[in-house]
Order: C-alpha cells, then structure tokens, then sequence
C-alpha cells in the first residue's frame, strides 16, 4: 500500500510543477503560449508552416486559383480570412 502512496504522490507534483510551470510562463510573458504553427511568431520567422496550409495552397495552385478558407475549416492554421504569403517558401 506504501508504494502505492509513493507513486500517487509523486504524480501529483509532477503535475502541480507542469501546471506552475504553464502558469509562471503566463504570467511572466502576458499571454498563453503560442504553441499552434500558424500563429507561434518564432516558427513563422523560421518558414514553418502548418501542414494543412500548405496542402490548401498546393491544391489551390494546381488549380490555378488562390487559396480559399472559407470551403474549408483552416483556423488552426492562422490563415483564415488572410490571403496567402507568395513570399515564403
């Protein structure tokens, strides 16, 4: 029964320390963390892309038209509403 205790407690403050961590780092920067592609600034600047951005451009270029987000559901990418950077690559 011991050993179950052990391991019980010891994920809970693995836990507590995840949790104060998230916090802290909001607190500290103002906001949540950025951690989608499309809209974490830091991967944006680096190229990286979300996936299914760049499969709706593809397609899009192949049929020779832009890229349209609203037949399609791409707010997780950040591009909703936005037209596309023929700037990146």
């Amino acid at each position: 029964m011991g050993a179950w205790l052990f391991i019980f407690l010891v994920t809970a403050g693995a836990v507590v320390i995840f949790i104060a961590g998230f916090s802290l780092t909001q607190w500290i920067t103002g906001h949540p963390l950025r951690s989608e592609i499309g809209e974490n600034p830091e991967m944006k600047k680096r190229g990286i892309r979300c996936a299914k951005e760049m499969i709706l451009e593809h397609d899009a270029e192949l049929r020779g038209t832009t890229l349209d987000c609203e037949s399609v559901d791409c707010s997780s990418c950040g591009i909703h509403g936005e037209k596309p950077d023929t700037a990146r690559k």
